[in-house]
């Protein structure tokens, strides 16, 4: 038996799991390819884009998940009217120009000329870009919205919202309690990028007492050497992890 057979051998015996890490260009880890494992016999997928911006992750399940319905929320008016366009021929897709968050009703939204820096917090120092527009948005719950289309489960909650993923997860709560969650993927801000920015420590509790736990943490982005963001992947407790 050689060594590292052995190692794997005496984890397994105390409980855990040793996997090879699957490294990406630009580095981190390969989330899609945990999606697309922890999916794999999950047959047409939902999946929740919020924060939809102009489709990249729409692109994205669609390659993962041939057969997914998305439902895509997306505040911005310039990043909706790209979504649009960029989503035109595509089948089993939804797209609603409205924000998401803890509670339904209008909030200011602030569009930036980097459409990947638009948010429902303003900016600090530290972000980039400048505010183009400010203007009232809709604002829904996942709860609310998944109640009205008789959405029973959701396979996919993606969150990238700049900043306001915990507020949106807030909105989930009746699905999340209930189990009717099975992956969260979601963008984790380390930088002082926005005002009132909360901590990952809230959000990873928040969805660690609702019986989420956490797959792994891609995509690092580094500012003068620490940490400023990443995406995040986390899976309901019944949720069936990768093997080997």
């Amino acid at each position: 038996m050689n060594a590292r057979r052995a190692v794997k051998r005496l984890a397994e015996k105390a409980g855990f799991q040793v996997t090879r890490l699957r490294a990406v260009e630009g580095g981190g880890y390969d989330a899609g390819y945990d999606i697309k494992m922890l999916l794999k016999d999950t047959r047409r997928p939902i999946v929740l884009d919020v924060g939809a911006n102009t489709g990249q992750s729409v692109a994205l399940f669609r390659r993962l998940l041939p057969d997914c319905q998305i439902h895509c929320f997306e505040p911005g008016r310039s990043a909706y009217r790209e979504l649009e366009r960029n989503t035109a021929q595509l089948a089993d897709l939804r797209i609603h120009q409205v924000g998401v968050g803890a509670t339904s009703g209008v909030r200011r939204f602030l569009e930036n000329d980097h459409s990947d820096m638009s948010s429902f917090l303003p900016g600090s120092d530290q972000g980039w870009g400048t505010i183009t527009g400010e203007f009232d948005v809709s604002v829904i719950t996942l709860d609310d919205y998944c109640s009205e289309l008789g959405i029973e489960r959701v396979d996919i909650l993606k969150s990238d919202t700049q900043g306001y993923d915990l507020e949106v997860l807030k909105g989930a709560e009746r699905l999340l309690c209930d189990g009717r969650v099975g992956l969260v993927y979601t963008e984790v801000i380390f930088s002082d990028l926005y005002e009132d920015l909360p901590g990952f420590d809230a959000l990873y509790r928040f969805l660690v007492d609702r019986d989420m736990r956490l797959v792994a943490l891609y995509n690092y982005a580094m500012r003068d050497g620490f940490a400023a963001w990443c995406d995040a992947l986390f899976a309901a407790k019944m949720q069936p992890l990768r093997q080997g």
